[in-house]
């Protein structure tokens, strides 16, 4: 059958499905950042933080966007800026 199922689908082994999505975002054109309602961010690729001129780990799974915020504000990308503690 040669990696394919009976309904027509490709197999693609034991690949986990968020080890699959995560090639597909890494493999995309641009930066992509993906946050949930707790402003989480919960996807991203490595050109994101390329094209953003931030450290990986501030936008990493996980990170909150705030930290994104912050970062960028204290480098000076909002201007002139007073931050809360």
């Amino acid at each position: 059958m040669n990696g394919s199922s009976v309904d027509g689908s490709t197999s693609i082994g034991n690949l986990d499905p968020s080890d699959a999505l995560q090639g597909v975002i890494d493999s995309l054109g641009g930066g992509l950042l993906v946050y949930d309602e707790n402003l989480t961010i919960i996807a991203a690729n490595t050109l994101a933080a390329e094209l953003l001129g931030v450290p990986t780990e501030i936008v990493a799974p996980g990170a909150q966007w705030e930290n994104f915020v912050r970062h960028s504000a204290e480098r000076g990308d909002y201007g002139d800026v007073v931050l809360p503690p």
